[in-house]
């Protein structure tokens, strides 16, 4: 009947959808000392909370006595030490990218689906992965350190180096 197909699109708009749509975002798990979050890349710092949503273009910050543990939309984890800023470049279904802006980072990435992608970029590179544990620390102005625990990473300098290669596969064990 009429009413029931209406009753049927009231339901999905308004009470399923936004679980739909919630469920794309970035979301903090757990956070310990100064901890601060941004919705937008020109949006304002304020202090965050368990379970606070990240949307895309947003970051995460941690103080010097910060920490934090934030859950990707494809189930990568992500461990922020202290003072750091990382950022949600892009969460699309089956194209993620963050940006460490400085700090050091713990990610531990599922294995994806074939043509899922994982990027993390850095000021010196930009990383792909796919089911791969790594740590990464930066400084802004681009040294980098990269120990990858389980799988492999694929490396791309950003600016490539006068001598050697510009792209590295850097397999589990290494840094």
């Amino acid at each position: 009947t009429y009413s029931m197909k209406k009753k049927i699109a009231f339901l999905f708009t308004f009470l399923l959808l936004p679980g739909f749509i919630s469920a794309e975002e970035a979301r903090l798990l757990a956070i310990s000392g100064t901890v601060e979050a941004r919705q937008a890349r020109e949006g304002q710092w304020v202090s965050a909370g368990q379970n606070m949503e990240i949307a895309e273009g947003g970051a995460i910050r941690t103080g010097a006595d910060g920490s934090a543990v934030a859950l990707m939309p494809n189930k990568t984890k992500v461990w922020l030490k202290e003072s750091t800023v990382l950022e949600i470049e892009q969460r699309r279904t089956l194209s993620s990218r963050l940006a460490l802006i400085f700090g050091s980072i713990k990610i531990r990435v599922p294995h994806l689906l074939r043509k899922e992608k994982f990027e993390l970029r850095t000021p010196a590179a930009v990383c792909a992965v796919r089911g791969t544990e790594f740590t990464v620390e930066t400084t802004e102005s681009g040294k980098m350190g990269l120990n990858v625990l389980y799988g492999e990473v694929k490396l791309n300098f950003i600016v490539p180096p006068a001598k050697g290669a510009s792209e590295l596969y850097i397999p589990q064990g290494q840094n």
